[in-house]
């Protein structure tokens, strides 16, 4: 499976699921956001406008490192 992880760089929480995505080898792309800037896709996503939010290719989407952590773990 694929992902997609939307995040902001200079986020700790971002940085945590990219080495734990990482770790466990999985096959992902990173998408840069700016919150600021409120893209409406994003919004869509994630109404809070937070990162990290990961995408997987077959719909799944996860708002939430603590969640995405857990989502990982347990698959």
């Amino acid at each position: 499976m694929h992902y997609t992880l939307h995040h902001l760089l200079l986020s700790p929480f971002c940085r945590k699921i990219i080495l734990a995505m990482g770790e466990l080898r999985l096959d992902f792309t990173l998408q840069q956001e700016l919150p600021w800037e409120r893209r409406p896709d994003f919004i869509a996503m994630n109404p809070a406008v937070t990162t990290p939010v990961l995408v997987a290719d077959n719909g799944l989407t996860i708002a939430d490192s603590y969640a995405i952590q857990e989502y990982l773990c347990e698959t």
